[in-house]
């Protein structure tokens, strides 16, 4: 199957650490006959994507790059 004018079409990139967590961040667009159009518009840069910046979160978000890297 391929893509089509006018067909929607919605991109999903998770990920998921086991006993940690995870997060996945959706787009859907529009397929037109140049390209595509974002149906959804909202920030996708980490600075936005963060909640809050307190040291709980820091420490966790320490704790999945080293569990990502494999590192102890």
């Amino acid at each position: 199957m391929s893509l089509e004018e006018n067909m929607v079409i919605s991109i999903e990139p998770g990920i998921y650490i086991p006993e940690i967590g995870g997060f996945r961040h959706s787009d859907t667009h529009l397929v037109t006959a140049s390209g595509y159009e974002f149906l959804t518009h909202h920030p996708s840069d980490m600075d936005a994507l963060t909640l809050m910046a307190v040291k709980p979160l820091r420490r966790l978000m320490g704790k999945v790059i080293s569990f990502t890297l494999g590192l102890k």
